[in-house]
């Protein structure tokens, strides 16, 4: 990514972006776990909503008023995930950026640890669930919970047992063809310095672009550490991807090409 899609200065500690579509009843909750939950106030939160039909955009218009550094994006063209990052981070004016999902399974307090690593040098951190102390959807806090409650839970929530197996299964397969050091490739929770998108450019769909943005990452030289993170289910609102098996296996087919091109260094 050029360094002038970005803007000239860096007015804020911390940017938060927040891709959404049809999230209009997790948008108020959201801003209240940051409000409450994340220590830095020197802040903005950047809304990039793919023109929700639900009235996402006109919930956080309102909201502007209650938090003064909140801004909203809204696109019609080149709609999905990784092109609001993108366009995010082209908005941004802070010196670490964010991405957060809107449906608040990332919790925001964890940015606090985050921004601590940053501070003491690292220039990427990577919330992780399968680093010792981390937790998929439905396990507890400290990410041990009994199979009988973890099974029980991931009913309750939008994840199946087929999709959990082939994350773990995918997670391992990565760690073991490209580097060992790291144990999730694939939970899309990042804090990340500002400076890494002068080399390094967000790219790929749903998942893949997460195992293409670490690595590379990793590989430009850029210090990585990756934390423990438990996430959290759904409450509000219907999820935009499905487990469904159609829909795993073309995700997968994604990952594996990007993975293809990574061990052989094509990309």
């Amino acid at each position: 990514m050029d360094r002038n899609q970005l803007t000239d200065a860096a007015t804020y500690k911390l940017t938060i972006i927040v891709p959404s579509y049809n999230e209009a009843d997790n948008m108020l909750p959201l801003f209240e776990a940051i409000e409450r939950d994340v220590h830095e106030q020197n802040r903005e939160i950047i809304v990039v909503d793919d023109d929700s039909p639900d009235g996402t955009a006109e919930v956080v218009k309102k909201a502007m008023s209650e938090y003064g550094n909140l801004k909203l994006i809204v696109r019609t063209e080149d709609k999905g995930l990784v092109n609001s990052i993108n366009e995010g981070i082209r908005a941004a004016q802070g010196e670490v950026i964010v991405w957060l999902d809107a449906d608040l399974t990332m919790p925001p307090h964890h940015l606090n640890h985050f921004l601590g690593l940053l501070d003491q040098g690292a220039d990427m951190v990577v919330g992780s669930r399968y680093k010792e102390g981390g937790g998929i959807k439905g396990a507890s806090e400290n990410g041990k919970t009994s199979w009988s409650v973890l099974l029980r839970n991931i009913q309750d929530s939008e994840d199946s047992i087929f999709g959990i197996a082939i994350s773990k299964i995918g997670n391992w397969t990565v760690r073991n063809l490209l580097e060992p050091e790291y144990f999730d490739y694939t939970s899309g929770f990042y804090a990340v310095r500002r400076s890494v998108f002068d080399t390094i450019e967000v790219k790929g769909k749903y998942l893949d672009y997460c195992i293409r943005f670490l690595v590379q990452t990793v590989r430009a030289g850029f210090k990585v550490e990756e934390v423990p993170v438990v996430m959290m289910p759904r409450e509000r609102g219907e999820s935009k991807t499905t487990s469904g098996a159609f829909t795993l296996m073309k995700i997968m087919f994604d990952c594996f090409i990007v993975i293809m091109g990574l061990v052989t260094r094509r990309i």
